[in-house]
């Protein structure tokens, strides 16, 4: 990105794709998990927070990034951020969830095609508005900081965190273990395995476990 031009008048953008997603490598190195990279080289939002993500569904969506690396999005969604600011919360809709990414990107083209315009310069980037009656108003400012302009959201509230984190977290460990059943799941968070963290508010069914502890019911015998 050059600065001090808006992105929707960028001339990189019509380089080749091998030129493009400068930004979506940095995502495979590891930055602050709740910081959002704003990238001109992403075609769409992208997620490391499968926990942000509300009215997800699946999706196998396999992305070519810079240096011809690939990534797998696995489920998409609506993320809810709360942004400085900007009173009340922020959506961003079709956001991707990818494992493989280690932060979070803001695609510059999903931007301006909401209609939005995005200015970069020395001492950041600006989000403004170009449909309202106030034209050019500010919506969202980025620090440039380590070579890439970034956002960082306000911290959410802790209650209203936990309660969309704390199952997700629950279930998403259960996943990783191999359904792996309750008792064995407490043992590990409390004592044998570091990083292993979830409340202790009771455990959520697991669909996939109840379905396979059912038995089918035997056939009834011939009557011939």
């Amino acid at each position: 990105n050059k600065k001090g031009h808006f992105a929707s008048q960028c001339k990189a953008k019509k380089k080749n794709a091998s030129e493009q997603g400068s930004s979506m490598a940095l995502a495979l190195v590891t930055l602050h998990k709740d910081e959002w990279i704003i990238d001109s080289g992403a075609t769409s939002h992208f997620t490391m927070r499968d926990d942000w993500l509300e009215n997800k569904h699946p999706v196998e969506r396999e992305i070519r990034v810079a240096n011809d690396d690939k990534i797998l999005a696995k489920c998409c969604g609506t993320v809810r951020l709360n942004l400085p600011g900007i009173k009340g919360k922020t959506e961003i809709h079709e956001a991707l969830y990818s494992p493989d990414l280690n932060t979070n990107l803001l695609s510059v083209g999903k931007i301006v095609e909401k209609g939005w315009k995005v200015v970069f310069s020395d001492d950041g980037c600006k989000i403004m508005d170009s449909q309202t009656k106030i034209k050019g108003k500010v919506l969202l400012r980025g620090k440039f900081d380590s070579g890439v302009f970034k956002i960082v959201p306000k911290k959410i509230n802790r209650e209203h965190a936990n309660a969309i984190t704390n199952d997700n977290a629950q279930m998403l460990w259960h996943k990783r273990l191999g359904h792996l059943n309750h008792r064995y799941m407490l043992l590990l968070r409390n004592k044998l395995a570091h990083g292993v963290k979830f409340d202790k508010t009771e455990f959520q069914p697991c669909e996939a476990c109840v379905k396979g502890k059912m038995t089918r019911q035997p056939f009834p015998k011939s009557q011939s």
